[in-house]
């Protein structure tokens, strides 16, 4: 037996009812005779996926600075846009495989459904010791965490792609 309406989150529940017939063709010879029935309850809780916003700024650091300089810092918000009513998992952000210019720094985890983090993640420019136009780009790797919600561990979400560019 299976559970209805998974396809929305929050708690389900339902029952069955079983019919009962004891069947004496080939034994007693007595034919079939009703039982009584029994009912059989299930219920459980339906958890939907975190869900990322875009991450904003979406040119992480554009602008100019003079040779040797070091950029600052373009911290970046990201958010959990899942529904915050008791079903939803936590999301969880990191970065993997700057390319090109990019440092990329932080992560978060358990970040609740509704809310927004703009101070861990953040990304700056290198090579500013030679002029000229510098870029690359950093993923922001997210997932799913059902720590403390559904307890079904990792679920990876589709990454983001950051885009940095400046001119020393």
């Amino acid at each position: 037996m299976t559970l209805n309406g998974t396809g929305t989150a929050g708690l389900k529940s339902g029952t069955a009812t079983i019919a009962l017939v004891s069947d004496g063709t080939g034994s007693s010879g007595l034919g079939l005779s009703s039982l009584p029935s029994q009912t059989v309850s299930v219920s459980g809780s339906v958890y939907r996926l975190a869900a990322a916003s875009n991450h904003a700024p979406e040119i992480g650091q554009p602008g100019q600075c003079p040779r040797g300089w070091d950029l600052p810092i373009q911290s970046l918000s990201l958010s959990n846009t899942a529904a915050g009513d008791g079903f939803s998992e936590k999301l969880d952000a990191s970065f993997s495989n700057p390319l090109g210019n990019v440092l990329a720094s932080g992560s978060f985890n358990l970040l609740a459904a509704g809310a927004t983090d703009s101070t861990s993640l953040g990304v700056t420019l290198n090579g500013t010791g030679t002029a000229g136009l510098k870029s690359g780009t950093a993923t922001i790797a997210l997932v799913s965490d059902g720590t403390g919600s559904s307890g079904l561990g990792l679920t990876s979400l589709p990454s983001q792609t950051v885009s940095v560019s400046g001119t020393v």
